[in-house]
């Protein structure tokens, strides 16, 4: 059994967070779940890590100060 992105972001845990892809995705069925709010340098990303249906949460503390790195830290 899975379930749709839009029945985990009614969890109260995610009242202040920020949907960044858009809301065309949030009928999607969530298969894994992903938390990650380590640094992450470009190099360290394994390519093609996720597969369809995983859900990756993050606070992106790292890119807080200095955006350099962000458009690759999404595309991994």
């Amino acid at each position: 059994m899975y379930i749709s992105l839009s029945d985990i972001i009614k969890n109260e845990l995610f009242v202040h967070s920020k949907i960044l892809a858009g809301d065309a995705g949030l009928n999607r069925k969530v298969k894994r779940v992903s938390v990650f709010d380590c640094h992450c340098e470009e190099e360290r990303i394994e390519k093609g890590i996720y597969k369809e249906g995983d859900l990756f949460l993050t606070c992106l503390d790292q890119f807080a100060k200095d955006k350099t790195g962000i458009d690759a830290y999404f595309h991994a």
